[in-house]
Formats: structure tokens, C-alpha cells, sequence
């Protein structure tokens, strides 16, 4: 079972007293910035992996906790358009760390390539849009 890539805690909503997770109770970020956040982690990861800086299994592992870490994002109107592509992305990023036939990964390729294209549009559309702060 996967837990808090800070402080280890297994339950999403509750870390270990002084994690800095940006999930962490008493958090100081705002539910727009940490979809931001978790959107730019999840650009990265797949990033990566799409031009090979990051094998399977790293992909599979990154993309299992930013699936748990976003489940803890509680629901916000202002960051739906960005969340939504993002969990996609990070599904497709799942299916491609487990994909065993070479035409079937290279389809999911080039799925997470035109979704990374999305979150990077919708996030510049939040930040320009003034909900999320820099």
C-alpha cells in the first residue's frame, strides 16, 4: 500500500504530525494550487516517461501515489477543468506503465501526449484566469 511520499502516512487525508505535504492538515495552499500542484507533477512524470528519461516501473509507481494524492483533493468548481484532465492523464499514465504489447503502449502514448497538452492549457487558463494565485 502506498502512503504519503513525505511522511509515509497510508490514509490520504491525515500525515504525521510536521509533514509538509501540501495535502498535510493545516495545509496553506488553496484547492486550485494543489490541483496545480499535482497537474505539474503529473506533466512531469509523464513527460518523462514519454521521452525516456523513466522506465515503466517508476511510471506505474509515480503515477499509483499522485492517484492517491488527488483523491484527497476535495471537490472545488474552479478546479474542475483542470482535475479532470489530470486524473485522466494520470490513468493513462497507469495503463501505460502496464502495457506488455508495443502498438498497444504507443497508442496510450499518444493519448497522454495530447492529455499533457491539455493540463498544460488548463492550467495556464487557471492561473490566468485569477483563481489560483502564483
Amino acid at each position: 500500500m502506498l502512503g504519503c511520499s513525505i511522511c509515509g502516512s497510508v490514509i490520504t487525508d491525515r500525515h504525521e504530525p510536521g509533514c509538509t505535504h501540501p495535502l498535510a492538515t493545516g495545509s496553506y495552499f488553496t484547492v486550485p494550487q494543489t490541483a496545480n500542484f499535482l497537474a505539474a507533477k503529473a506533466v512531469g512524470y509523464a513527460t518523462a516517461f514519454l521521452d525516456g528519461r523513466s522506465a515503466a516501473p517508476q511510471l506505474g509507481a509515480e503515477a499509483d501515489q499522485l492517484m492517491l494524492d488527488m483523491l484527497a483533493v476535495p471537490l472545488d468548481v474552479d478546479a474542475a477543468n483542470l482535475n479532470d484532465p489530470a486524473r485522466l492523464l494520470v490513468i493513462t499514465m497507469m495503463r501505460m506503465s502496464r502495457c506488455k504489447e508495443p502498438w498497444r503502449l504507443e497508442r496510450w502514448k499518444m493519448i497522454a501526449a495530447s492529455l499533457v497538452e491539455l493540463v498544460r492549457r488548463e492550467s495556464k487558463e487557471l492561473r490566468e484566469s485569477g483563481v489560483q494565485q502564483s
